[in-house]
Order: structure tokens, then sequence, then C-alpha cells
């Protein structure tokens, strides 16, 4: 997963994959807010995900088949 690179892999690949710093103050949207570090960030959005009841739902749905 991406929390498992080390911190120069975790940059290329953050950069790679939404172009904005969330470590930075953004005022335009998405407008999230300012994190610490790259890894708070995503922590953050993993563990958005995993509380997700859409992703709930599917996860319940995945495991009657």
């Amino acid at each position: 997963t991406l929390l498992a690179c080390n911190d120069a892999e975790l940059n290329h690949a953050s950069f790679a994959l939404i172009r904005i710093s969330p470590t930075e103050e953004v005022e335009e949207p998405p407008n999230w807010g300012s994190f610490p570090t790259l890894r708070a960030f995503w922590s953050t959005v993993l563990h958005v995900f995993e509380n997700d009841p859409e992703v709930q739902a599917e996860k319940e749905i995945d495991s009657d088949m």
C-alpha cells in the first residue's frame, strides 16, 4: 500500500496522483485544509474510506458471494 512506502516514495507517488500538496494551505477547491505530512493526509484518506458507508456496503456484498 501507499502507506508502506518510505517518505521519498510517498512524496513521489503523491505528486503523481494528486499534483497538489496537502501539506500546504490550499485556498481553492478541494480546500481540504492542511496536513502536517503526506503520511497524515493518506492515513486520513484511508480512515475515511474504511468508514465510508458505501465501501462497507460493498464489502458486505462481496462477502455474501
